[in-house]
């Protein structure tokens, strides 16, 4: 935000009306026991030819717990930049009409059935929502088998500590998009042809906050590259032992096939070509050969952000399993001989208990000197020659969490990282606040010389990041399925002092 004055004062007038609407005994009467969202079905070229056609296709559905009348949407409205509420009748409904004061084309519909409550853009959405109800339960989504799949699904968890819940008909949105004569709409119909549905669930048990999910697929209905990069996963993971350090954020994946991402794409032949004939000049490999010799496993981590006195660096490290070790060191010999060929740094050999790495000294310190190394089962890519040795030194068993992980995680969180086999995360926020507030004061003063007013968003950020202790997520992938379960664990207040 610009320290403006006059843009300092219009940030804080919109804040404190947000602030004021969503906490308004209103806003918490008509939305504040459940409210669900849902994309009713449509016809795609009706959409594409009339976008006013999306105002008949969204609804949401509020369940309150003590009666709403027309006042309750009053009040609300009045906090609207002083909108109305007016009475229609619509295909035999009483409507309520609410717009915004300064802006009377924009409004929404809202009919109140006892403690539920419809809200639309159109009177059409509600009318069609009110006759499907009387039509009974077969007409409804809570008789289709997917919705009741989600539904048993949800069912585990308790209601009172749930935050939401989520059903997606993948295979019912895909039909649709096939429909399309967008070249990309089409594109994205295909990659995703095969998936059925999705659902998953948002609760807190007190000390954290838990998300649970599912998705369902035909294996032999998938595109055929979607249908690679999914059979890649089901593998052990072989890197758990680079959470030594505690890094800021690790995060492991399955997937890694150049070509099969590169065909999911769907590139026009000459693009393809330009990019296989740039991998070749630059690593001296192409596009398949590169892809025959890395993967499936790869991911980084995040072990902090260096002040190297000139700007901050983070410091990293890639990792990427090998397929054919001699095939990469050819790459790395064509990548180091590139470079040097077109006047670049030099490269640095070295070795650490007899294990090779090169590194150039791009910057002063050790920050700046990224380095690259390969054991006979990976590829790592550090941005610091410390942070090469410390890896080819390390005598940690590959695919075991450090005891300091599991401490700190507990034992459940940690099976599930040590379980899942598509893909894992874990990410430290509040470690993370210092440097990220750090490199934001460098980027305002890189960019504007300390123009841009960043206290109050560094305040907030800051306090956001520190309120979490760690987030830890795993994916799981079967023949049929997909499962993943992530948690949020809230930082423990600090007791307050007493001056």
């Amino acid at each position: 935000m610009q320290s403006r004055p006059e843009a300092i004062q219009e940030y804080d007038q919109m804040s404190k009306r947000l602030s004021d609407f969503v906490t308004s005994a209103s806003f918490r009467l008509i939305f504040g026991d459940s409210v669900s969202f849902a994309v009713l079905p449509f016809d795609l070229k009706a959409l594409q030819d009339n976008p006013e056609a999306m105002k008949r296709i969204l609804v949401a559905i509020t369940t309150t717990s003590a009666p709403v009348s027309a006042e309750t949407f009053g009040s609300l409205a009045a906090l609207l930049n002083k909108g109305e509420v007016t009475k229609e009748e619509s295909n035999g409904l009483q409507l309520l009409k609410v717009s915004m004061g300064n802006r009377p084309d924009v409004f929404f519909y809202a009919y109140i059935d006892q403690q539920d409550v419809l809200l639309a853009l159109s009177p059409e959405v509600i009318k069609a929502c009110v006759d499907n109800k009387a039509k009974g339960q077969e007409q409804t989504l809570a008789s289709w088998p997917a919705f009741s799949r989600a539904k048993d699904f949800w069912a585990k968890y308790p209601a009172e500590r749930t935050y939401g819940r989520n059903f997606v008909n993948i295979e019912r949105i895909t039909d649709l998009m096939r429909q399309s004569k967008n070249p990309d709409i089409e594109r994205v119909a295909r990659m995703y042809q095969g998936f059925d549905q999705a659902f998953d669930v948002t609760y807190t048990t007190g000390g954290t906050l838990e998300n649970r999910g599912f998705l369902s697929y035909r294996e032999d209905k998938l595109e055929p590259q979607m249908k690679a990069l999914i059979t890649l996963s089901r593998e052990k993971n072989a890197y758990l032992h680079l959470l030594r350090n505690q890094p800021l954020c690790y995060v492991w994946d399955t997937s890694f096939d150049l070509e099969n991402t590169v065909g999911l794409l769907n590139l026009k032949p000459e693009d393809r070509e330009e990019l296989d004939k740039g991998l070749r000049e630059a690593l001296g490999l192409g596009l398949q050969e590169l892809s025959g010799a890395l993967g499936p496993q790869y991911g980084l981590t995040l072990d902090a952000i260096v002040n190297t006195g000139l700007f901050p660096l983070p410091k990293i490290t890639v990792f990427v399993q090998l397929r054919d070790k001699a095939m990469v060191e050819k790459a790395v010999a064509h990548l180091r001989a590139k470079i040097e060929e077109e006047g670049g740094t030099a490269a640095v050999e070295d070795e650490v208990d007899g294990k090779k790495f090169i590194s150039w000294p791009l910057l002063p310190g050790d920050a700046g000197q990224p380095a690259v190394g390969l054991t006979d089962t990976t590829f790592y890519l550090t941005s610091s020659t410390q942070g090469m040795k410390e890896i080819l030194r390390s005598t940690a068993v590959p695919g075991k969490i450090p005891e300091n992980i599991t401490a700190q995680l507990g034992e459940e969180t940690r099976g599930r990282l040590a379980s899942a086999n598509a893909s894992s995360m874990l990410v430290y926020p509040g470690q993370i606040s210092e440097p990220l507030l750090g490199l934001i004061d460098f980027a305002n003063n890189y960019i504007s010389g300390g123009a841009i007013q960043t206290k109050t968003l560094k305040r907030e950020l800051g306090a956001l990041l520190n309120s979490m202790e760690w987030i830890a997520g795993a994916v799981n992938v079967q023949q049929d399925r997909m499962e993943w379960n992530s948690t949020l664990k809230w930082a423990e207040k600090k007791p307050e002092t007493t001056k």
